[in-house]
């Protein structure tokens, strides 16, 4: 008994004991419409499976109560940081050195658009087959490339404060890259025309390869917690 209660022992201090309890509040969020339609989750990176990350899935944001927000998180490691929402398209407020924190305040959020355009970039692979044999090269490649973006109701600034903890920090609203990358991947057929008096045309047809990615673009505001 003695033994198993030190392995508990042991479990609990590895496992448990670093955990630490973080309460955050933001008093005011400033949503662009409709807050009901926003996914907004807070993320808690450096840690989880594989410190792959975690998302808070627990609080909800209610613009009928005060304050609009407030949740409790558990950080499990002292290189957590934490990710609010800044707009729908996976834009974010990135906060660092909160290990030490035990509340973190945040008076007032105001949440924008994303303006920006992405690209997307679609490549068409044509490979001839003959009598079922696919060749090892496309005889012909195509290249296509457009831009979109969302509709942009409310531009952010270059440059915004927040006050959090009673402390003002006045930053700039970064352009970022987006590290993860859409891509589509998809395949088809071709028929080549038939002629029975032309012993070269039979049974060819042509296989399509098609490949989509697209580079996102996002808001990106980060500040080291005082």
């Amino acid at each position: 008994m003695r033994i198993l209660l030190t392995f508990i022992f042991v479990l609990n201090c590895f496992f448990g004991f670093s955990q630490k309890p973080l309460t955050l509040i933001i008093d005011t969020v400033d949503f662009i419409d409709n807050y009901d339609k926003y996914y907004f989750k807070v993320n808690l990176t450096n840690q989880g499976f594989a410190d792959l990350g975690e998302i808070d899935t627990t609080a909800k944001v209610s613009t009928e109560e005060y304050p609009n927000f407030q949740t409790t998180v558990n950080l499990k490691t002292d290189s957590t940081n934490i990710q609010i929402p800044i707009d729908q398209q996976h834009g974010f407020l990135e906060l660092s050195n909160v290990y030490n924190q035990d509340t973190i305040r945040i008076n007032y959020l105001k949440l924008y658009s994303n303006c920006y355009k992405d690209t997307s970039i679609t490549v068409i692979e044509y490979y001839r087959i003959i009598n079922d044999s696919i060749a090892d090269k496309p005889h012909k490649v195509k290249r296509k490339t457009r831009t979109h973006k969302e509709k942009c109701e409310r531009k952010p600034p270059f440059k915004t404060a927040l006050t959090i903890n009673e402390e003002r920090y006045f930053v700039s609203v970064q352009k970022k890259k987006s590290d993860a990358l859409v891509y589509t991947h998809g395949h088809g057929y071709k028929p080549t025309r038939y002629y029975e008096n032309r012993e070269d045309f039979k049974g060819k047809a042509t296989k399509l390869y098609i490949s989509t990615w697209t580079t996102e673009y996002l808001n990106w505001i980060t500040i080291r917690l005082k």
